[in-house]
């Protein structure tokens, strides 16, 4: 006998930096499902967390697609009663916003299923008492999956925006008209750029060369490895959020003491084919949708995330691991004194207001707060060591 459970829904909602997580858990721990969490980053993400035993086999099906999760080797995020809670993640395209996500496992020798979609989540969220800058964020995510189906033509009778529409027209930025290209590499041409719509939203440079060889690539102080397919090189760069469209990622090719520097972005792509003629009516749908989804997204990271203002000072730095953090993140600083100095002193102050000195942990150089809805600053000074010397006798007779 079949037994399906139901989640029940909380009002939560948890920004991550990067990668937007608008969470609703179970309101008990039931023995089958703990919860589920929707992650809007450079993929569209299903999380699931279920309590089961550590030899568990879970079974998730989209699409008509089955797919394996293998507990054992696996790390729970919590543990109690006998079993662990696992996460399972399901990566899915923006076109599969309606598709059922069905789990099934064995639990105590029953059979056990649990099935919800991002539509069925996003209701949970819209009908919930969340800000308004979340439920903008939601429906201009359900718009772009609605647009995304129609381009496709994936599951089109179902649309994720259904009662929910919106009538919303992209104003779309200057200066976004033209790839940058500086420098040059002999016998590599760049030929273009584009988007690549899967789960993920892929950067892809393309250029023909007879040969890479001797060609290192990198962006943002990562490298990359192109590939080879009908003649020509792709380099693809993953990890595109939704509120980074804009940001242009310089992809530079060296080889010797050549380079070749390429500029381009997600909103590169946007304004180039908005403004193409024979651009087709359901990708300009697309294209107004994902520019809707960047603005609800900038807005969303922009009210929910704290900037902490680092000090310039002699002798040493300061940094941070992130330059900008959710609300309720722990900051993690690091102190690093240049040779023959020591930390003095560092001050983190809210609001121009000192935090006690209790609140502040230090282990190993490193100190942390958890962010608040605040401004912070640091101060720091380095300073040199101070030795005191003890005056005492001693006896220099080597007789």
């Amino acid at each position: 006998m079949k037994k399906t459970k139901a989640l029940a829904m909380l009002t939560a909602v948890v920004l991550l930096i990067g990668m937007f997580c608008i969470c609703a858990a179970a309101e008990t721990k039931e023995a089958t499902g703990c919860g589920q969490q929707l992650s809007l980053g450079d993929d569209l993400d299903m999380k699931f967390y279920v309590a089961a035993d550590a030899d568990t086999t879970v079974n998730v099906t989209v699409d008509g697609k089955t797919t394996a999760y293998d507990l054992r080797g696996k790390a729970p995020v919590a543990a109690g009663e006998g079993k662990g809670t696992y996460e399972i993640v399901v990566s899915l395209t923006a076109a599969q916003m309606t598709s059922q996500i069905t789990l099934d496992f064995k639990q105590g020798g029953e059979d056990v299923q649990i099935s919800s979609s991002v539509r069925e989540y996003a209701e949970a969220i819209l009908g919930g008492e969340h800000p308004e800058l979340t439920k903008t964020l939601v429906k201009h995510t359900l718009n772009y999956g609605a647009a995304a189906q129609k381009y496709f033509n994936v599951n089109t009778g179902s649309l994720a925006n259904s009662g929910y529409e919106l009538d919303y027209k992209a104003q779309l930025p200057e200066g976004y008209d033209t790839i940058g290209v500086e420098g040059q590499i002999g016998g590599v041409r760049i030929v273009g750029a584009t988007l690549v719509f899967k789960s993920k939203i892929t950067l892809r440079y393309i250029f023909e060369a007879y040969s890479l060889e001797g060609v290192n690539f990198t962006a943002n102080g990562v490298s990359y490895t192109a590939t080879e397919k009908d003649g020509q090189f792709f380099v693809d760069i993953p990890g595109i959020n939704p509120n980074m469209y804009a940001t242009n990622v310089v992809l530079q090719a060296v080889k010797g003491e050549e380079t070749l520097a390429v500029t381009y972005s997600p909103m590169h792509y946007i304004v180039r084919m908005s403004k193409k003629l024979n651009t087709t009516e359901p990708m300009r749908a697309l294209l107004n949708a994902m520019y809707g989804y960047y603005e609800a997204a900038s807005a969303y990271v922009a009210d929910n995330s704290v900037e902490i203002s680092l000090p310039l000072v002699s002798n040493g730095t300061i940094s941070a691991n992130k330059s900008i953090y959710r609300i309720g993140e722990t900051v993690t600083l690091t102190a690093t004194p240049a040779n023959g100095y020591n930390l003095k002193s560092l001050t983190v102050k809210k609001d121009g207001q000192a935090i006690d000195i209790g609140a502040v942990k230090i282990a190993g150089g490193n100190y942390s707060f958890v962010a608040e809805d605040a401004a912070y600053t640091v101060e720091a000074e380095f300073a040199e060591p101070i030795f005191n010397v003890v005056k005492g006798e001693w006896d220099l007779n080597d007789q």
